[in-house]
């Protein structure tokens, strides 16, 4: 994406290595030249939510032909590292961020309250579209990705390793999201049109990991979580 036209705005795209940011990078990168993706980790050097390590994320970030930045986090000063990360990244260009939020109104207000006194547009191009309208994106990027992590709450998972298309989402319950966007399931995204090659990858071992969060209420509850290990094969030169 680098060879794109300079005269874009230069944007970075917060970066989870699933489904949503790719689409959200595939929209923005119409508008901007984005340059940089941006990956917060926690103090196990594992990705927040989808929990992959760096290595996954690099290789995405060679393929896609833009810069990774990485940001190790714990949860007390999470906010802090982001908008340190941010400012920076403003020193080098960067006026626009993306996030590939759908339509979960508390964490868009997060994100934009967050930034707000940093001297940065934030976008959400995915914002309020329809899982039509995103299943229909998915298909036109030629996105391929399969799931990485199941809310055992919500999904069996025997749908751990299965690639997103149609069937699978035929397949999904009726009170799943399509996307998954409350958190029923996480992606892994190994190729697409962005990408310069598809990555070769290898599925490993399952564990289910219990993880506490909080409600809109301020309730503290738990979750238990399947993972699904992935291994890339090779390194993209």
């Amino acid at each position: 994406m680098k060879k794109e036209s300079s005269n874009k705005p230069v944007a970075a795209v917060f970066w989870s290595g699933g489904k949503d940011s790719y689409l959200a990078l595939s929209v923005a990168a119409q508008r901007f030249h984005v340059q940089f993706i941006v990956t917060a980790f926690n103090e196990k050097s594992r990705s927040y939510a989808h929990g992959f390590e760096p290595s996954l994320f690099l290789e995405q970030s060679k393929s896609l032909d833009v810069e990774l930045i990485t940001v190790f986090v714990s949860g007390s000063d999470y906010e802090e590292k982001i908008r340190n990360a941010v400012s920076e990244l403003t020193k080098q260009g960067v006026k626009h961020i993306v996030f590939g939020d759908i339509f979960l109104a508390d964490i868009r207000r997060f994100r934009e309250q967050l930034l707000a006194d940093l001297p940065v547009q934030v976008h959400f191009p995915l914002w309020k579209k329809s899982e039509r309208e995103l299943q229909v994106l998915f298909e036109n990027q030629g996105l391929q990705a399969i799931v990485t992590v199941v809310n055992e709450s919500k999904l069996s998972k025997a749908f751990l390793g299965r690639r997103l298309g149609s069937t699978f989402f035929d397949d999904l319950p009726a009170d799943v999201d399509s996307f998954g966007e409350n958190g029923e399931f996480h992606t892994f995204c190994f190729g697409g049109r962005l990408f310069a090659r598809n990555l070769q990858y290898t599925k490993g071992e399952i564990t289910r990991k219990r993880q506490t969060f909080m409600t809109d209420s301020g309730d503290e509850k738990e979750q238990n979580l399947f993972y699904l290990e992935i291994k890339l094969n090779a390194s993209f030169e």
